[in-house]
């Protein structure tokens, strides 16, 4: 019993901190988005030109691309925290993780944590695309709670994995 009380702790702090992470995620997205309004109204001003410098934007376009993408990628981040945090809650109503509902989430959590990367990495190509700004050179694998997916990387673990 003592076992699963301290899981329960874990489930509830990692609830917890999912929601912290959550509302994070969500105002970082609502400030670029801020940001990239601000940076609109702008137009062609010195302060247009401070935030071009200061982003390491050579156009508004990259400026705007880069706003709207970090927004994309803020946002994935936080229905990824979103889902975390809602598997906690249900897993403690339930009173145990080790339960076949349990199961199912944790595995729709696990696949939600590899396509919502690649929806924001697509998102932000397309940004960049439309607004004609440069393409995400400096972006080698989307990045999301800390995941990598760049792809010789993935290629390397699958590897790794038949091997055995």
């Amino acid at each position: 019993m003592k076992t699963l009380s301290k899981i329960q702790k874990i489930y509830k702090a990692v609830g917890v901190l999912a929601r912290i992470a959550e509302y994070a995620c969500f105002l970082y997205a609502i400030c670029a988005l801020a940001a990239a309004i601000v940076a609109c109204a702008a137009g062609e001003s010195s302060l247009a030109g401070q935030i071009r410098a200061h982003m390491n934007c050579e156009t508004r376009q990259q400026v705007l691309a880069t706003l709207f993408s970090d927004a994309a990628f803020a946002a994935a981040n936080g229905l990824l925290t979103l889902y975390v945090s809602r598997y906690a809650r249900a897993e403690l109503a339930d009173g145990t993780p080790f339960t076949v509902r349990g199961a199912d989430e944790m595995r729709a959590l696990g696949v939600r944590a590899i396509v919502l990367p690649l929806v924001a990495l697509i998102v932000s190509a397309i940004l960049h695309k439309s607004f004609g700004a440069a393409p995400l050179s400096d972006i080698d694998g989307g990045l999301i709670g800390g995941a990598s997916l760049k792809p010789a990387e993935f290629v390397e673990i699958i590897n790794a994995a038949n091997q055995d």
